[in-house]
């Protein structure tokens, strides 16, 4: 999860609401409930758009690969005015199935598997409220 200065009960609870939710509708509601109005519902969305995001292009990676697809992934973004910089820069970028996305930018050198992922400590601010999504090519 990329939410921060919160217990990890409470990243349990919304990993947990995250899972018995129908879509980010149903899990930002949720998520507000959870909080019992403390949080702002703009701060709901932002959690459960940048959740829904990681979690979804993580499984379509992790799917690709667990079927032995062989192929590479493309990363792709919504152009528009919302987009960060850094991603409209990403947009169409191919690499290996097992390689990294990487950019340097406002806040550095940034390494990612997919759009959304955190694991190899991108910042917050390269991910909360991300749009981008991968797609994948066949080698030929």
């Amino acid at each position: 999860m990329k939410i921060s200065e919160i217990n990890d009960t409470t990243i349990r609870e919304i990993q947990k609401l995250y899972e018995q939710s129908a879509n980010m509708i149903q899990f930002r509601d949720k998520v507000e409930n959870l909080f019992q109005g403390s949080i702002k519902p703009y701060r709901a969305n932002a959690i459960a758009r940048t959740e829904t995001t990681s979690a979804s292009s993580r499984a379509s990676l992790e799917t690709a690969k667990s079927t032995g697809f062989e192929g590479s992934k493309v990363w792709n973004c919504v152009p528009d005015m919302d987009t960060r910089e850094t991603h409209m820069m990403l947009d169409g970028r191919t690499i290996g199935m097992d390689d990294l996305f990487t950019w340097t930018g406002k806040y550095g050198y940034v390494q990612m598997d997919c759009p959304g992922d955190g694991t190899h400590g991108a910042p917050a601010g390269e991910i909360i409220n991300c749009r981008c999504y991968p797609t994948y090519e066949l080698d030929i």
